[in-house]
């Protein structure tokens, strides 16, 4: 088999008798080095899923088809339960194996990403109905995921949590859409994990009631405000 070879760049000059003078570059190297650098700087290296930036370039043309055409899609963010407890050990062949488990559950049409850690992330269109849509593909995911992986002799058992955001229900931009589905998934990690939870209008009320008393708390310290009281505790 013939390995590709890529056009010379050509340099025309003149020496110094007027003579004309053509040296040739072979760019291979360059042109596969440059497609390498464009590679990694687009996807995650373990996995190979797009990363984080990639994946708001998606869901921002995601937007833009909304706009146009009213094609309605849903965001999934998922992570995984328990993983700290093997990350030190086994955890990279464990992100290799549920991108594999998760690439078998999706459409070619669906976008899945890796934003970091443990934590993926999933752009689904085109469904009948988008609410049932999103649910069907998460519960398929929390079963798949659940199951024990054999990783090098050792039988590992994780689980997933996963938030849901829609649009144009929940939010028409890259940064609502990305913030109301990280909320849904603390949520869902609040409610016992192993478990999916759509966004719903209080998540976001109780957020911006901590970072109001957050904000409030480190006014009243640097005010110096508070004051320290004891409170007896007298037997009877």
């Amino acid at each position: 088999m013939r390995t590709r070879r890529w056009p010379r760049h050509l340099d025309r000059t003149s020496d110094d008798a007027g003579r004309r003078v053509t040296t040739h570059e072979d760019i291979t190297d360059r042109a596969r080095n440059e497609k390498k650098i464009a590679f990694l700087a687009q996807h995650d290296l373990l996995t190979g899923l797009a990363n984080r930036a990639v994946f708001s370039e998606k869901i921002e043309k995601a937007v833009r088809r909304l706009q146009r055409h009213g094609t309605k899609f849903t965001m999934l963010m998922l992570d995984l339960d328990k993983f700290r407890m093997i990350n030190d050990t086994l955890g990279h062949r464990l992100l290799i194996e549920v991108v594999r488990r998760l690439r078998s559950l999706l459409r070619d049409t669906d976008v899945l990403a890796r934003l970091g850690g443990d934590e993926f992330a999933i752009i689904q269109e085109n469904e009948t109905n988008q609410r049932e849509g999103a649910i069907g593909l998460a519960l398929r995911i929390i079963d798949l995921i659940e199951q024990p992986f054999d990783l090098y002799g050792q039988r590992v058992v994780v689980g997933t949590s996963i938030g849901i955001a829609s649009a144009p229900e929940h939010g028409a931009d890259t940064e609502t859409l990305l913030q109301k589905t990280d909320l849904a998934l603390y949520a869902a990690k609040s409610r016992g994990r192993n478990d999916f939870h759509i966004f719903q209008s209080h998540l976001s009320e109780a957020a911006d009631l901590q970072k109001s008393t957050e904000s409030e708390l480190l006014d009243a310290i640097l005010r110096n405000q508070f004051e320290l009281h004891y409170q007896p505790i007298l037997k009877p």
